[in-house]
């Protein structure tokens, strides 16, 4: 189903103006975030043909959500844990952790050697299953790259019910002692091989001790992120992977790769791939819908498309439409996530879109006619699993809190400016690093 509408929302440079004339034959961000104006080539529509509609108060602007959360500083992709209770926030090479309910900052966590770039939790997880009596509230991912992309780390924590980092023993005090001295971190448990940068990092979404590690060197690994040992390794293969997702089941890993722009769908007990479809230009986020029935991949071009897994037939397509070519290099979508029905993504400018597959309506969070800015956020926005809390990050350092599926008002403002508070304790660290190989 195709249509166009559009709607402008202004994005001028708020810097200092260029004297030079520009170059029609170029692109940047500052003129695309000039010339950017919102117009949809090819919408959603239901089964039946019937195109998508908006939500009522749709779309949302920046101005009318819940809370507006002041940072310390720009924020990378925040990630929400599996009870709504904790917010989990990447600033530079730090982790910051608050509380939703209080507002209270709780704790920082530190150990990376460079920025942090994303932060995820496993799902619920249930004691029972980690046989020891203390055992963690939240095992929180974070991921983080060195400058120039040289060496990437993973590190899982494990998190108390106040999101406080688990206290030591003896033995593991050690432990972290000794690995401290020999990286300069305090690491409890260290993993070093020759994977490179990391293209993400995700948990599946069935299994509190299983994850995969996606990376540049073309191999994709299924952990055990409690011991440390590596299952499986698919590849390597003929170019760099950006990103993977698992199957609701955790039976199949979705995983892109760069240059030749392909997504193999591989089943994870046999590592044989079950389905490859090929793209118009690469994908850096993908997600699989609850029911398996859908992969949406977003790709470079202002583009997401469903499709199929098991056969790789595309099944709708949601696309922007530029009269300039040249703007859509920069309309990259990204940070794409079902929760329940709901199929959420955002546009590289800020624009959170969301799409009820269950009642063809849409809702739409921007920034209003009169909001300027100079360029791009960084961080995607995260929603929690409910699909009550939507947090968006913008390029100014702020946190933007809504509730898509509860009416305006609900006051939540937090100032996280204030001083930061240390806590001692334990995290599980992967680390990787270009200076020794792995022993599987």
């Amino acid at each position: 189903m195709t249509s166009e509408s559009s709607f402008s929302s202004s994005s001028e440079h708020t810097g200092d103006p260029i004297s030079c004339e520009e170059n029609d034959n170029e692109m940047d961000e500052r003129k695309f975030l000039k010339n950017w104006t919102y117009c949809i080539r090819s919408d959603f529509a239901s089964l039946s043909g019937v195109p998508a509609t908006w939500e009522n108060g749709h779309p949302k602007h920046w101005g009318q959500e819940e809370a507006k959360i002041f940072l310390d500083g720009e924020a990378t992709t925040p990630a929400i844990s599996p009870d709504n209770q904790i917010i989990a926030i990447g600033i530079a090479n730090q982790i910051h952790l608050f509380r939703v309910n209080t507002k209270e900052r709780v704790n920082v966590l530190y150990g990376h050697p460079g920025e942090v770039v994303t932060v995820a939790f496993a799902p619920s997880l249930d004691k029972d299953s980690i046989n020891k009596p203390d055992a963690p509230c939240y095992l929180l991912s974070s991921q983080s790259e060195e400058e120039g992309g040289g060496n990437g780390y993973i590190i899982v924590w494990e998190l108390d019910q106040y999101g406080m980092k688990m206290p030591s023993l003896k033995e593991e005090q050690e432990q972290q002692i000794t690995a401290a001295d020999h990286q300069n971190t305090d690491f409890m448990h260290c993993f070093p091989g020759e994977l490179g940068s990391f293209g993400g990092a995700v948990f599946s979404p069935d299994d509190n001790s299983l994850a995969a590690s996606i990376s540049w060197d073309g191999t994709a690994r299924i952990w055990d992120i409690l011991s440390g040992k590596s299952l499986h390794i698919i590849g390597p293969l003929d170019g760099q992977l950006w990103c993977g997702a698992f199957s609701p089941d955790s039976k199949y890993l979705a995983i892109s790769q760069g240059g030749r722009d392909l997504i193999y769908i591989y089943n994870i007990p046999t590592a044989q791939p079950v389905s490859c479809i090929k793209l118009p230009t690469w994908s850096r986020s993908m997600a699989w819908s609850p029911d398996g029935r859908f992969l949406a991949g977003g790709l470079q071009i202002g583009t997401l498309c469903l499709w199929d897994p098991y056969t790789g037939i595309e099944k709708q397509r949601w696309s922007l439409h530029f009269d300039d070519f040249m703007m859509q290099e920069y309309a990259t979508i990204g940070g794409v996530q079902f929760i329940g029905d709901k199929l959420i993504f955002r546009i590289l400018e800020g624009t959170v879109e969301v799409y009820n597959l269950a009642t063809n309506l849409k809702q739409q969070f921007t920034r209003g006619p009169d909001t300027k800015i100079s360029r791009c956020p960084r961080g995607e926005m995260v929603c929690s699993r409910d699909s009550k809390l939507l947090i968006i990050p913008d390029s100014d350092g702020n946190l933007f809190a809504s509730y898509p599926s509860i009416g305006l008002p609900r006051p939540f403002i937090s100032n996280l400016s204030s001083a930061v508070r240390t806590i001692g304790g334990r995290k599980l660290a992967l680390q990787w690093s270009n200076s020794r190989s792995w022993n599987n």
